[in-house]
């Protein structure tokens, strides 16, 4: 073998082995980041968690008072309904009552 094919052989094996150094570098340093990512990104996305747990309980909440509100008119609904039942059969009997009511022109 000649001085110059070693000499070529041994540069590009060094910059094989550079490629292959650099490249295990970023993978290392783009793990390490990602990591940090991770858990800066699991910490607040367990802050929100928590936040929105606390929201569901506030909406069950009103949940229920809207639940009682609807039993609530239910019930009023259906008192009126009697009511209105009542007030109609008031007006026919105070209809009856009366009379018809007297016309402002008669016919001759």
């Amino acid at each position: 073998m000649s001085a110059e094919l070693i000499a070529t052989l041994s540069a590009f094996i060094t910059l094989g082995f550079g490629m292959v150094a650099s490249a295990a570098w970023m993978i290392r340093r783009i793990d390490t980041s990602t990591e940090s990512l991770r858990t800066d990104l699991g910490g607040r996305i367990d802050k929100v968690d928590s936040r929105i747990d606390k929201v569901d309980a506030r909406i069950d909440k009103v949940d229920a008072r809207i639940d009682k509100v609807d039993s609530r008119l239910d019930k009023l609904d259906d008192r009126l309904e009697g009511l209105g039942r009542e007030i109609t059969d008031v007006k026919v009997s105070v209809a009856r009552w009366e009379g018809p009511r007297p016309h402002l022109l008669t016919a001759k």
